[in-house]
């Protein structure tokens, strides 16, 4: 299996970093052993020994100066003769010298020197003498190597480096996938998905491949959409062109129908041209290539337009009635965005609410300020047939004919109407009204 750079630099990193902690625990266990704690208990005895040894010495030369210390000295081992010595001018009976480098030498490795134990005396005759001494004692065989076992050193080191490989791949496995699913979403398959295979993990390698799940689903949803787009603007484009040749074929015919021909060409040519310019509108607004810097009074806004509805409606024995609820404090009058895509889609949801609508029964309109909120919430509700619930998610996608197909048009009203609104950082949503009929609330915020 390929190992990337990633993997070496975690496992490399790692195993050095637990040699070189291995080896400061290793030295600080060496350096402890060099000097058991049982020796300073041997130690301190032995500075015990030494003060009483100089004490003895000072008592017998108190009281029987030069020849009764000397006496004394002849009963001290020849260990002990050698770490005694007294310090005083013209006493040189008895030898005077200092434990000397070669004698701490001459040691036995085992045995360890206690603190040298000093005491002032003074002779019968006046005469005042330095008596030292220094105690030598057993201490405890040291072993040869002072440091950890080898084997244990050995398995440590093994067992670090086992850890390390598999710290190492536990991290770069998640991205090994990552890019191989990258590598096959770029091939095309967009049904490829990583969340699976990582179980229940959960640390941001995982937060990571969670969301390029999410962008995965998000990129075949537009593919698919795409898909559909291209579909159904194929399907829209071949009745209009279908009728087009008819006309054209008539005319050639019969030349005293090329008036009417003439007629239909211009008919079906006009709804080419507006199924081309909504199509351009769509593709303007989901690449963000409309200006939405203008100051909007959304509320005369939505006014003008129920307006103009109820006027094209009162014909046909239609009406709308809008209900403005402002709140206890005023709102901004004005919101930034593009007059024209706000407008055409109020207007498209009321339009619609008046076609599926029965003679009679008025169209209602309820237009808030949310301050809570900071968003403003119209609410267009029709006693039509509604939609069947399950097509309420798809009634704003393009070429879906809400209400069964009552409604004129290609279907890409409320697709426009949707993005226009998503554009200026609201959202819409629809719901079926009890009773019967459909509400339609656009929600779009106050200040962008």
């Amino acid at each position: 299996m390929h190992m990337g750079r990633l993997f070496w630099k975690i496992f490399v990193g790692f195993w050095l970093t637990v040699i070189l902690v291995s080896a400061a625990t290793a030295l600080w266990f060496t350096l402890q052993r060099l000097r058991p704690p049982q020796d300073i208990v041997i130690e301190e005895m032995a500075a015990r020994t030494s003060m009483a040894v100089v004490r003895s010495a000072a008592l017998a030369l108190a009281v029987g100066g030069q020849d009764t210390l000397a006496q004394w000295q002849e009963t001290l081992s020849p260990t002990q003769r050698r770490n005694f010595s007294v310090e005083a001018a013209g006493f040189d009976k008895v030898p005077v010298p200092a434990l000397a480098a070669s004698d701490a030498v001459a040691l036995d490795r085992h045995e360890v020197l206690a603190p040298q134990a000093s005491i002032r005396a003074t002779a019968p005759d006046g005469r005042t003498y330095a008596l030292k001494y220094r105690e030598t004692v057993e201490g405890l065989p040291y072993s040869d190597d002072h440091g950890p076992p080898a084997q244990l050193v050995i398995s440590c080191l093994l067992g670090s480096l086992a850890f390390a490989a598999l710290l190492a791949w536990y991290v770069t496995s998640p991205i090994r996938r990552l890019s191989r699913a990258f590598d096959r979403l770029a091939a095309g398959d967009m049904s490829v998905r990583t969340a699976p295979s990582l179980g229940r993990r959960r640390d941001e390698l995982a937060d990571l491949s969670r969301d390029f799940d999410q962008m995965a689903e998000r990129i075949q949803g537009l593919v698919d959409a795409r898909e559909r787009l291209l579909h159904n603007v194929s399907h829209e484009l071949r009745s209009p062109l279908a009728r087009l040749h008819v006309a054209v074929d008539l005319a050639r015919l019969d030349p005293a129908k090329t008036e009417t021909s003439l007629t239909r060409i211009e008919r079906e040519a006009q709804r080419l041209n507006a199924l081309v310019g909504e199509l351009l509108t769509l593709s303007r607004i989901e690449h963000g290539s409309l200006r939405l810097d203008a100051h909007v009074d959304l509320a005369a806004l939505c006014a003008a337009v129920v307006e103009d509805a109820g006027y094209e409606g009162s014909m046909s024995g239609k009406r709308i009635h809008m209900t403005t609820m402002p709140p206890a404090a005023p709102p901004p009058e004005l919101m930034l965005g593009s007059p024209e895509l706000l407008r055409r889609a109020i207007e498209n949801v009321v339009r619609n609410a008046l076609h599926v609508s029965p003679q009679g029964v008025p169209v209602e309109v309820l237009f808030t300020h949310d301050l809570a909120a900071n968003a403003y919430t119209i609410m267009v509700s029709d006693r039509g047939p509604g939609v069947p619930p399950e097509s309420l998610g798809a009634m704003f996608e393009p070429f879906v004919q809400a209400h069964d197909g009552k409604r004129e048009g290609f279907g890409l009203g409320l697709a426009i109407a949707a993005r226009a609104v998503a554009a200026h950082g609201g959202a819409m949503a629809a719901v079926n009204r009890a009773g019967g009929g459909l509400t339609v609330t656009i929600r779009l915020p106050m200040n962008r």
